[in-house]
């Protein structure tokens, strides 16, 4: 995700302007949900939601792939086998860099 991709540019040292015109450019306009749904598509195919620690998993690893939160339950909640399981969840944010 966005977040990761910038996070990742400023540990090598990138200068922030350069490294957030880099990020557009390269995500080419497509939104969050977009992204996430191509990650989950590639990354994770037999993805299936059917209990808690599955849901949180998946939930851990999009966070951690740099997705914000909001998109991600959104996401989870389209594809889970009860979509009630994701209302649970804490939305919380990390810090902007």
């Amino acid at each position: 995700g966005r977040m990761r991709i910038l996070m990742d540019l400023q540990a090598h040292r990138v200068p922030r302007e350069l490294a957030e015109g880099a990020v557009e450019k390269a995500l080419d306009g497509r939104n969050e949900e977009e992204q996430i749904q191509a990650y989950i598509e590639r990354r994770m195919p037999s993805l299936v939601l059917d209990d808690d620690r599955k849901l949180a998993s998946a939930f851990r690893r999009l966070r951690r792939a740099g997705f914000s939160t909001s998109p991600v339950l959104a996401a989870l909640k389209r594809i889970a086998a009860r979509p009630e399981m994701v209302e649970e969840f804490p939305e919380e944010e990390p810090e902007e860099i």
